[in-house]
């Protein structure tokens, strides 16, 4: 597995004005109170304020989505499986009550994905390793169940229910996903980090998924469409060529998969080419400037690679030179921007964007 070093990729007036924007931003989230328990909101806002050393607005947002009774289901970011997420990211003492209450979750739902789906519950699982064994073993069980056989190797299904609001309105009657966040990289991301860990079938799975995916490229940029059959694209984290990029590039890294890795670059280089700051309006996270830049960051610092650096901070720019949004979540609002910032000018690299699937690092490995 790769050991790169984490550097800062914005300096001088880049990075004051990328402080400054962190400062605004968490002073705000200090003074207005979280709606919502999960990642998306006070356990997130836990992740942001612990990286940046204000422990007791870390504990204070950790309180209140541990007391929170209204969690929206088992899912990584706005379920139980992501508020235990940051707790074991920050040194909580996870109860094995909540891996029981997540495993037995796992057998009426039909989502597979990383939001709110089983690939989130596997997630969370990997941040826990080794002491979520059990529960990582349930999950590509689960995957590995409903993974089907295509030409060229498994892909997972999505009900209408299931699937994000882009594909929902383009497939009503469901469809194979090709995205992130509601897609086939989650269960990559999950395959992959539980074959690190010896996890049985994990590693099958995880090649099968790899393999329908690459099946599904395109020769012709964009490689990849939000779902099968659709001629819709988007370049962003949620959907596209960056985020399949990084999500692929970091799986095949913690499998030694070392023709994926290359693949996977080369897909983020000829994304960070082919897409012109000027073209994405928002500064979020999810499908917004501050992704793309984050995206390629964390490619470029993984692979040394100099120009996904230079594209990182061409984007941080274009997210600095945007507005913020209104919204303070982590996925499409000011939290999500922080983030992001942070991780910019900072020579510690961050572990909250293995929500994200796109860093999977195993300390038994690194």
């Amino acid at each position: 597995m790769s050991a790169a070093t984490w550097r800062t990729v914005l300096d001088g007036a880049r990075a004051a004005r990328a402080h400054a924007v962190v400062d605004e931003i968490v002073e705000r989230l200090v003074v207005a109170p979280p709606t919502a328990p999960g990642l998306v909101d006070a356990a997130g806002r836990a992740l942001l304020f612990a990286r940046l050393d204000r422990e007791e607005a870390a504990e204070g947002q950790l309180e209140f989505a541990l007391a929170s009774s209204e969690l929206d289901g088992p899912g990584l970011f706005t379920g139980l499986a992501g508020v235990a997420f940051a707790l074991a990211r920050l040194g909580g003492e996870v109860d094995e009550a909540v891996d029981d209450a997540l495993g037995v979750a796992l057998r009426p739902t039909d989502h597979h994905d990383l939001v709110f789906g089983v690939s989130g519950v596997g997630v969370y699982a990997l941040a826990r390793m080794p002491g979520s064994a059990s529960l990582l073993g349930r999950v590509v069980a689960w995957l590995n169940e409903r993974a089907m056989r295509a030409t060229s190797g498994r892909y997972l299904f999505s009900a209408p229910d299931a699937l994000g609001p882009i594909a929902r309105e383009r497939s009503p009657q469901g469809a194979i996903d090709l995205g992130v966040a509601h897609g086939q990289l989650g269960a990559i991301a999950v395959a992959a980090g539980a074959a690190a860990w010896d996890v049985p079938d994990a590693r099958e799975l995880y090649e099968d998924i790899v393999a329908y995916m690459w099946s599904q490229a395109s020769e012709r940029g964009p490689a990849f469409r939000t779902i099968v059959g659709s001629s819709a694209t988007r370049a962003a984290w949620c959907y596209g060529d960056p985020g399949v990029a990084a999500v692929l590039f970091a799986a095949a890294d913690a499998v030694g998969d070392d023709e994926t890795k290359l693949r996977a670059l080369q897909l983020a280089r000829a994304a960070a080419r082919r897409v012109a700051v000027d073209e994405v309006a928002e500064a979020n996270l999810c499908h917004g400037a501050v992704g793309l830049a984050h995206l390629f960051n964390r490619l470029a610092q993984a692979a040394g690679d100099d120009e996904l650096a230079a594209a990182a901070r061409a984007w941080y720019d274009r997210a600095l030179a945007l507005p913020l949004p209104v919204g303070l979540d982590l996925l499409e609002g000011q939290l999500g921007i922080a983030l992001a910032l942070a991780a910019a000018i900072s020579d510690d690299p961050p572990d909250w964007d293995r929500a994200l699937a796109v860093s999977l690092a195993q300390d038994r490995l690194v």
